[in-house]
């Protein structure tokens, strides 16, 4: 467990280094970035198995002579659970624990994100005395309604209106950049051990020579 603890972690790093890179070098990293996630993905559910297997988890038995790979062994472990055994939840390394709270913008407060039902509609009636205009009223936050809709709504309305939309943003902003501080402070730290086994080495290479005939 040890050793795939570290392997999530050093992912994790590469990730995080991979999300700071573009500000350093002039290229699109797209296509290693979405390697790099499915790899994160298939050593995060590698942990969660082993979780199982640590925890003494009752398995089905295996369909074949090979060892089971992650997803058998929760399959293993579900079958064994319908069958009666007492159901193990499997862990998450400290690494994709962090992630997870990383990579979390925070709660949103728009109007998608509201329990479905009956949301204000807008009273206005046009000028032939035509039926209501009957479109949802702004939402514009923490449960406060506008009275009327984004048509109708006057100035003051609409601007909370931005400013909640804005704030919704800035979550995922927020999110980013604690990301990209924290690549950048891997990629020193990556540079820093460089530096010293480098070093290292030519400190060694000097000794050996000093030490010839």
């Amino acid at each position: 467990m040890t050793v795939l603890g570290e392997l999530c972690s050093s992912l994790l790093e590469c990730r995080l280094v991979l999300a700071a890179l573009p500000g350093e070098v002039d290229m699109i990293f797209d296509d290693l970035e979405a390697q790099l996630a499915a790899t994160q993905m298939e050593a995060r559910q590698t942990f969660r198995a082993a979780s199982l297997l640590r925890q003494g988890a009752d398995l089905d038995p295996r369909w074949g002579e090979r060892a089971s790979r992650p997803k058998a062994v929760f399959a293993r472990h579900g079958a064994a659970v319908k069958k009666g055994a007492r159901r193990v939840v499997p862990h998450l390394s400290a690494a994709d624990e962090f992630f997870d709270v990383l990579n979390d913008p925070g709660p949103s407060d728009l109007v998608q994100d509201l329990p479905r039902g009956d949301r204000p509609k807008c009273p206005v009636v046009g000028s032939d005395d035509s039926q209501p205009c009957n479109r949802t009223a702004l939402y514009l936050g923490k449960g406060r309604w506008a009275p009327l809709c984004r048509v109708h709504a006057g100035p003051a309305d609409r601007e909370l209106y931005r400013r909640n939309q804005q704030a919704d943003a800035d979550r995922y902003e927020d999110r980013d950049e604690r990301v990209l501080v924290l690549g950048r402070a891997v990629m020193d730290e990556w540079i820093k051990a460089y530096e010293v086994q480098l070093a290292s080495e030519d400190g060694d290479s000097d000794s050996d020579q000093s030490s010839q005939p």
